[in-house]
């Protein structure tokens, strides 16, 4: 995460990460706007560290960097698990796309990476990308670290969209990424609405995937999306690799 922040700025495994609400059936589908997503972008959604590795990530603004047909297919295959995943959570209500990098980076990653998720950003909406560095930079000035701009601006999303909702029922939020930083920013940003029956559900990915692991992890958060949604407490999940390989 860390090489990201500062290039776009310029456990006992069960071998089911799901644990136990792989075994319950989802309830219906909650009503609009009780649940908000909310997706980190390098190494959530985004392959960056498998781009990376395949010397695929442009040097500067503006540069683009050729792909060859099979990377192409690699990233096409992935674009289709990344839509299906951002439509059925925005089924449930809105999503954000919340990135540690410098504002304009996921657009333009998805428009050389993935068009169709491109298109998908500026045609829907229900689907709002926001560079939690830029934001905070703007409205506190430079400082703090990524999991201190995700806090802000999780608790800021956590506050505009579930304040003063007591007495009207359950509310999510979902918080899927590669760090701590989402992970923390998601319990935090909901302990501070205590008036609100509030639930913080986080899924941790693991750091530094490469296209593979993303296709799995992908699959399985798209997989169990309703079962987070449904779940009547907090959910606090974490996936490992032995459990990735488990699943080959």
């Amino acid at each position: 995460m860390e090489y990201f922040e500062r290039r776009f700025i310029a456990p006992s495994v069960e071998t089911n990460p799901f644990g136990a609400i792989a075994q319950m059936s989802p309830l219906c589908q909650a009503d609009g706007e009780r649940t908000i997503a909310v997706f980190d972008w390098d190494d959530t959604l985004c392959p960056s560290s498998w781009l990376n590795a395949q010397g695929l990530l442009p040097l500067y603004r503006g540069h683009v960097v050729p792909l060859n047909s099979m990377v192409r297919q690699v990233l096409s295959a992935l674009e289709e698990r990344i839509f299906a995943l951002l439509t059925k959570a925005m089924s449930y209500g809105p999503v954000f796309v919340v990135t540690a990098a410098e504002k304009g980076w996921v657009e333009a990653a998805s428009t050389m990476y993935m068009p169709t998720i491109s298109a998908l950003f500026k045609k829907s909406n229900d689907i709002h990308v926001v560079s939690a560095r830029s934001w905070f930079e703007t409205t506190f000035g430079c400082g703090g670290d990524a999991r201190h701009w995700k806090i802000e601006v999780l608790g800021l999303i956590a506050s505009k969209c579930f304040g003063n909702r007591h007495g009207l029922g359950s509310f999510n939020l979902i918080s899927v990424g590669d760090s701590l930083a989402e992970r923390d920013a998601c319990h935090a940003a909901v302990s501070a609405i205590p008036e609100t029956e509030l639930f913080a559900k986080s899924l941790t990915f693991i750091e530094y995937p490469d296209a593979q692991e993303i296709f799995q992890q992908i699959d399985l958060a798209c997989s169990y999306f309703d079962h987070m949604c449904a779940w009547n407490n907090h959910l606090d999940l974490r996936i490992t690799r032995d459990q990735l390989h488990a699943l080959h």
